[in-house]
């Protein structure tokens, strides 16, 4: 059996853009439960050594999948003076409508042998990047992460 890759894109256009370059056209679309704007597209895919012949699902996300904010104690800023939110825990979590993507790229590493990231290469596509890790990583603690580095999506 072909190993499994996950590759997961910063934006849907991108992931369907990819797969089709990548798989020549020959590609089974699966829709996301819980998204209506995400697809998982499967196809099969050599890449050069070390992976060679791969089973690919490519997805995505819609940008960032978590915000940040304050403990609910700090939400109606009924607090003694600012200072006190420089010292104010912050609560990172999976925002409540990207909960389902989150869950798909979970799911979808479980099996898979590595990860790759196709995120813009700025600092917000790193910090996207670094979500999608992390919840690739929850599914599969011992998933080979690696970085697509690209500057278009168009055949040469």
């Amino acid at each position: 059996m072909a190993p499994k890759i996950l590759c997961v894109a910063e934006k849907p256009s991108i992931a369907k853009s990819v797969a089709q370059h990548l798989s020549g056209g020959h590609v089974h679309t699966h829709n996301v439960t819980g998204n209506q704007y995400v697809k998982n597209y499967e196809f099969d895919f050599t890449f050069n050594p070390p992976w060679g012949n791969c089973s690919v699902t490519m997805t995505s996300v819609l940008g960032h999948l978590t915000a940040t904010e304050f403990p609910v104690e700090y939400k109606k800023w009924q607090i003694s003076t600012c200072q006190h939110l420089f010292e104010a825990p912050v609560i990172t979590k999976v925002d409540k409508d990207k909960e389902s993507i989150a869950r798909n790229i979970t799911q979808q590493a479980r099996y898979s042998k590595a990860l790759f990231i196709w995120t813009d290469c700025d600092r917000e596509g790193e910090h996207i990047g670094s979500e999608v890790r992390k919840a690739a990583l929850d599914g599969n603690p011992r998933l080979d992460v690696k970085r697509a580095v690209f500057s278009n999506t168009e055949r040469a």
